[in-house]
């Protein structure tokens, strides 16, 4: 538990993740190491993230190690999916069917076409094609 976070935990909160880790009878549900004098720090892990919901469902037992890799992985997974949505909510990333919010002409090289989309209509247009 991170000191800037530890107002968000529960008063009991070292009861209940010695319970989760009761639970899962001292072992990582990730690599199944044991606490068991191997120098293993297990931990609790919330699924959703949110240190006040803990029901039994939404906790897991993980080592340090597990637990560390499982939040960077989930960190750069919410990572790129926010920055396609920042870039979707800036017009630069456009889909069909979907209006621009801005600039008022984008123009993308897409499979090895330049399209153009107008801010007027919303829509995607070939350029004029050389002949």
């Amino acid at each position: 538990m991170r000191l800037e976070t530890k107002e968000l935990y529960p008063d009991n909160w070292q009861e209940i993740s010695r319970a989760c880790i009761d639970k899962y009878q001292h072992t990582c549900k990730d690599c199944n190491r044991t606490d068991y004098g191997e120098g293993v720090i297990l931990t609790s892990h919330h699924r959703d993230y949110d240190p006040s919901n803990n029901d039994d469902d939404n906790l897991v037992c993980l080592c340090q190690g597990c637990h560390l890799r499982r939040q960077a992985r989930d960190l750069a997974e919410a990572t790129k999916f926010k920055d396609i949505y920042r870039l979707i909510r800036m017009g630069q990333l456009c889909f069909p069917g979907m209006k621009p919010k801005f600039p008022k002409r984008l123009t993308r090289v897409i499979e090895g076409k330049a399209l153009a989309t107008s801010r007027k209509t919303g829509r995607h247009a070939q350029p004029d094609s050389e002949q």
